[in-house]
């Protein structure tokens, strides 16, 4: 069996996102989250994911990674790449339209 990796599908404004989460489950992609006011559907899926964005109402997919901020693994907290930051900026943009 393939190990299935986190994803996050970012959603566009144009549909609701339960219908777009619906529709990513459909194509294969295991929904563990529906953040509606991140406009994001948190999850697990093949390797293989693209046939994501061709969804309706899918803006983009990105890996989900996991950023220590409280220090809890006695390392030093990482910092938020610029990727990450573009990406927020991305997201309140889409929110708030």
């Amino acid at each position: 069996m393939t190990e299935r990796a986190g994803w996050i599908v970012i959603t566009s404004p144009d549909r609701l996102i339960a219908d777009v989460a619906m529709d990513v489950a459909r194509a294969g992609f295991t929904v563990d989250q529906v953040l509606e006011h991140l406009a994001c559907i948190a999850g697990r899926a093949e390797p293989a994911v693209a046939a994501l964005p061709a969804i309706r109402g899918v803006a983009g997919v990105a890996a989900a990674q996991g950023v220590d901020l409280n220090g809890r693994s006695g390392r030093r907290p990482q910092r938020i790449s610029s990727i990450a930051r573009q990406e927020h900026r991305f997201l309140i943009g889409l929110t708030a339209q």
